[in-house]
């Protein structure tokens, strides 16, 4: 959880809150009025040991407010505006508000912020400055007493903002009352719009509001501000809640009240609720009306750290970086052409494959053809030239052998019998046959093999059952071949 304590310090009294951001938003824990014990613009070390001691758990992290810091409005146009950002605005600012300031530009430490638009050229700013003298002397006075200054803030740019706590969100206007000066104010998300400081003391708008008259000047200040719907918020001195009966009910004046678990914070602590909700903001621009002495960030690094060194660091990094992203991608287009070429080769080998498959077929379909070519040969010639020669062999084969696998001729009347054979038996008888024939001068069994095959044989079911029956039967079957001479 964020937390900061708040601190403002005026002639008499010495006030401090503690505001933390949560889960829940912004919430204010503790809050403290105290007599001044001192004289001076800054609390001194006794103040502050009191101020702690009576609030026991406070963070040391704390934002002042105080009315050392100078705030005045400046026209900017709004070109240049846009063309200037961070420590360039600030440097033209500061010779802009040169008039202004509590010193020398040079010896005062600027704050700013965008206000309304004035027109479509003209930009309203905010402009911020303290001496660093005395920021300093603060600082030192602070640190002393264990606690870190973050920024210090103009009274005029805080209280309107407690008009939209806790939300932040949306427009309200502000009467702001001390003894010897009022402020009108009023802020849209945000952003200071309307600032005018009247040089009336309580007592004489006390003097008109005893008639429920609003004295000229801030009813005048009221019409040009314009009112929003809320109504007009009253920050009033301590010991002057009842002020509101003194204004006119069509203002719809309200005093401010702040919830704390200790009990409401009175309208008084207005300042301190703005400051703290300022610095416990998300936003830069939010907080970039307070007053510090830190440096930027780029002139904090080139104070620390040899540009020298680092530019040539910088350089070789480049170098290296630009060589690495050259080679990872001259490995990424490599590693997506051996992708290709993997690819290719797949497809090569796979062609290949299947031209060796087609040249084993176109091999086979060859010697079948030639195959076919010799029975078809043989047809021609020889079996029409030696009808004798060959009827009585398949006369004879036939009676033994139901069916011949391939018949091929030899030449010269020599023949090769391939068949099939139920039993050993009838190749015997075959071959016996043959030799006892006077046209065969021999017959030689040059191979013989044994194969077994299965046959099923369904059966029509028995009587009684509805279902038929498979039969597997198996038998062996006898593969041989012959060579057969025949006489002429």
């Amino acid at each position: 959880m964020l937390s900061v304590l708040a601190l403002e310090v005026t002639e008499k009294r010495l006030r401090a809150l503690v505001m933390a951001r949560g889960l829940k938003g912004l919430q204010i824990s503790q809050c403290l009025s105290l007599e001044r014990t001192a004289t001076g613009p800054f609390p001194s070390l006794e103040e502050l040991d009191n101020l702690l001691a009576r609030m026991p758990g406070a963070p040391k992290n704390m934002v002042v407010v105080s009315s050392q810091v100078t705030l005045v409005s400046l026209p900017l146009e709004l070109a240049r505006l846009r063309a200037l950002r961070g420590e360039r605005l600030k440097e033209a600012l500061r010779w802009e508000a040169e008039p202004y300031l509590p010193g020398p530009p040079l010896e005062c430490l600027l704050g700013y912020e965008e206000g309304r638009q004035v027109s479509e050229a003209l930009q309203e700013v905010w402009v911020s400055a303290m001496l660093r003298e005395e920021y300093q002397a603060l600082k030192g006075v602070l640190g002393e007493a264990g606690l870190r200054l973050l920024k210090v803030y103009p009274p005029e740019a805080c209280f309107s903002w407690a008009a939209l706590y806790p939300r932040l969100k949306g427009e309200g206007a502000v009467l702001y009352l001390e003894e010897e000066r009022a402020i009108l104010a009023q802020v849209e998300e945000g952003r200071l719009t309307y600032l005018r400081t009247l040089p009336l003391t309580l007592e004489e708008i006390k003097a008109f509001g005893s008639a429920r008259k609003l004295h000229p000047e801030v009813a005048a200040a009221v019409e040009e501000m314009a009112l929003p719907p809320g109504g007009l918020a009253l920050i009033l001195p301590e010991g002057e809640e009842e002020f509101r009966e003194f204004l006119p009910p069509r203002l719809e004046a309200r005093p401010l009240s702040f919830p704390c678990p200790l009990g409401p914070c009175p309208s008084c602590f207005a300042s301190l609720v703005g400051a703290a909700a300022r610095q416990l903001s998300f936003r830069p621009s939010w907080q970039a009306i307070g007053v510090d002495d830190r440096l930027p960030l780029w002139t904090q690094i080139t104070r620390r750290i040899h540009l020298a060194p680092l530019m040539a660091l910088l350089v070789v990094f480049a170098l290296f970086s630009g060589h690495y992203l050259a080679v990872k991608y001259q490995t990424k287009r490599l590693a997506a052409r051996a992708e290709v070429l993997r690819a290719q080769k797949e497809e090569l080998e796979r062609a290949k494959k299947q031209y060796d498959e087609l040249k084993k077929e176109e091999e086979k379909l060859r010697q079948e053809q030639d195959k076919k070519e010799r029975q078809l040969e043989f047809l021609r010639s020889e079996y029409a030239l030696e009808p004798r020669r060959l009827s009585p062999l398949f006369a004879l084969v036939s009676q033994e052998i139901p069916s011949i696998r391939e018949f091929q001729p030899l030449g010269q009347g020599a023949y090769r019998l391939t068949a099939e054979a139920p039993e050993v038996g009838t190749i015997n008888r075959l071959v016996t046959k043959l030799q006892a024939s006077p046209w065969c001068a021999y017959a030689l069994l040059e191979k013989i093999e044994v194969e077994e095959k299965s046959e099923k044989i369904t059966l029509p079911p028995p009587p009684g059952e509805a279902s038929p029956k498979t039969l597997e039967i198996k038998r062996k079957i006898y593969k041989f071949t012959l060579r057969i001479q025949v006489t002429p």
